[in-house]
Order: C-alpha cells, then sequence, then structure tokens
C-alpha cells in the first residue's frame, strides 16, 4: 500500500528487512526503529507462501539483534487483539505481553529465536 515517496520517507527514519524467495518475489519485510535506547517493531509482514516456515521468527530476531548493535535495551511492538498467529509468533519469540504491548528486554535476545 505504499508507494516509492512513502517508502523513501519512512527508509530515512527506520531500518527495513526484505525477505524474497529465490525467484525475486518479495515474500516479507520488517521496518523498526530505534531511538533512546529503545527499539520498536513498527511492521512485520510475512506473504501466506512465506509463514509457518520459520520467516516471521528470523526477521523478529533480526531485529533484535540489529536493536542490540543500535544500543537498544528494550524491544517493543503493538498488534491487534484479535491477531491470534501474530500474538502467537511474539510469544514464541520471547515477548512478553505488557499494558497491551508486546516487549522483550535486550538481554533476552536469543533466548526464543
Amino acid at each position: 500500500r505504499y508507494g516509492a515517496p512513502e517508502l523513501a520517507e519512512l527508509l530515512a527514519d527506520e531500518r527495513a528487512v526484505v525477505a524474497e524467495t529465490g525467484a525475486g518475489m518479495l515474500i516479507g519485510y520488517t521496518l523498526a526503529t530505534v531511538s533512546r535506547g529503545a527499539a520498536t517493531l513498527g511492521r512485520l509482514a510475512v506473504a501466506p507462501a512465506g509463514r509457518r516456515c520459520g520467516l516471521g521468527r528470523a526477521l523478529v530476531s533480526d531485529v533484535a539483534h540489529w536493536a542490540v548493535e543500535a544500543g537498544a535495551l528494550t524491544i517493543g511492538l503493538c498488534t491487534q487483539d484479535d491477531n491470534a498467529a501474530s500474538r502467537a509468533l511474539y510469544s514464541a519469540c520471547g515477548l512478553h505481553e505488557i499494558d497491551d504491548r508486546y516487549a522483550l528486554a535486550i538481554g533476552d535476545v536469543g533466548e526464543g529465536s
């Protein structure tokens, strides 16, 4: 739903990682930021063709390791209450729900990923 101008604006302030098939088809991406010692996973998307094979977990792990390198002490994100698949993924990656938000203390990086 983003065009080139919107993506360029996002990438000026965020880190993006894309996952693609061997044939070059985009099957997943993340957008994340770090500010004042806290990372935020703003977007994570995995196409149906990339689900249930560890791609979502790999993308979350990549953000977590990047956040450590960027000096973040925590990682946070929000997701919809009725998004059971995302909530299960984040829990499997070691994130914990705190006040309607998922969070990961950096000391936990690697334990769930």
